[in-house]
């Protein structure tokens, strides 16, 4: 049986992904980076997206005990996904929505969940990594309360990443 999460926002939901989907997941992060990293990664690297590789890290994903999976869905409609790595903290691996569904507070209400969850799981913190010229997220996790702690700095500036961390709810 899939697990749903019902989020504060009308007709919004997190359902775990099943295997059978990692299919779909790939191809609706295939959308997301076309949406999102055009201009920041190597075009060559979003044209020549290796779907089939993609679909076996997501098996990889959902069947390790560490990660949680989901699509995020409005009115069943999938709208992007998240996966959450749990090893001892909490690492917000992938928040991601489609264009349209942006700028509707569907993030903010993600973001909720988590720090929900981090709380239950007596967390003071959490965190995630951002590529710094992803101007729009990391304009919404500094919005969501997340300080940077470092950036990882590489010579191909694709490659850079900026460590966000972000207080868990009070309990």
């Amino acid at each position: 049986m899939e697990k749903r999460i019902r989020l504060d926002v009308p007709g919004v939901e997190l359902v775990q992904t099943k295997e059978s989907e990692a299919p779909l997941l790939a191809a609706l992060r295939k959308q997301v980076w076309d949406a999102t990293y055009r201009g920041i990664y190597p075009d060559e690297m979003i044209d020549e997206f290796d779907l089939e590789w993609h679909v076996q890290q997501d098996l990889r994903r959902i069947r390790s005990p560490q990660f949680q999976v989901y699509f995020i869905c409005v009115n069943e409609e999938k709208a992007g996904y998240l996966i959450l790595k749990q090893d001892g903290g909490l690492l917000l691996q992938s928040l991601y929505l489609l264009p349209a569904f942006q700028q509707k507070g569907l993030g903010s209400a993600v973001f909720r969940l988590i720090r929900q969850t981090a709380a239950e799981e007596k967390l003071t913190s959490f965190s995630c990594m951002c590529q710094p010229d992803n101007r729009g997220a990391m304009k919404f996790y500094e919005k969501q309360g997340g300080t940077i702690r470092g950036y990882d700095r590489c010579e191909e500036a694709w490659q850079s990443s900026a460590e966000f961390v972000f207080p868990a709810a009070e309990g």
